[in-house]
């Protein structure tokens, strides 16, 4: 599997993580807009989306349907592609759950913050290895 580098501006980090620190205790959520080179994801918007898990929103994320399936044509017709998507732990480490992978898509970049304290602590991307069904841990390159 090749390894692909996440590229993210300054103001889209801050962004996720104060996403984060704002929704706790529930999870927050939201997709990244941008560009894919053979070596980079590289994230032009980050769109925040309404977590509408009913069961356990602070321990899982939903994504509102709606609102993926509006961004995902919006950014079609921009020349964008979706290249991944974010999500926060609260409570936990910046690691993805046996959740998260139960509904991992592969091709995607899959962010993630963890928070202590209520506070955004650490921000790590995953990439779905198709061959093994595991994460994959890449790089996040913040310009």
């Amino acid at each position: 599997m090749l390894i692909m580098a996440l590229v993210l501006h300054r103001e889209h980090y801050d962004a996720i993580r104060a996403r984060a620190a704002i929704e706790a205790p529930r999870e927050c959520c939201g997709i990244l807009a941008g560009v894919l080179t053979p070596e980079r994801a590289i994230v032009r918007e980050v769109h925040a989306v309404a977590n509408v898990s009913e069961g356990a929103p602070t321990t899982r994320f939903l994504l509102d349907p709606r609102a993926h399936l509006r961004l995902q044509r919006e950014c079609r017709e921009r020349g964008l592609t979706i290249v991944g998507f974010y999500h926060s732990h609260p409570a936990g480490s910046a690691v993805p759950s046996a959740s998260d992978l139960e509904l991992a898509w592969p091709r995607v970049s899959y962010v993630i913050v963890s928070l202590r304290g209520g506070h955004p602590h650490e921000l790590r991307s995953w990439r779905l290895d198709e061959e093994s069904g595991q994460f994959r841990e890449e790089p996040v390159e913040v310009i």
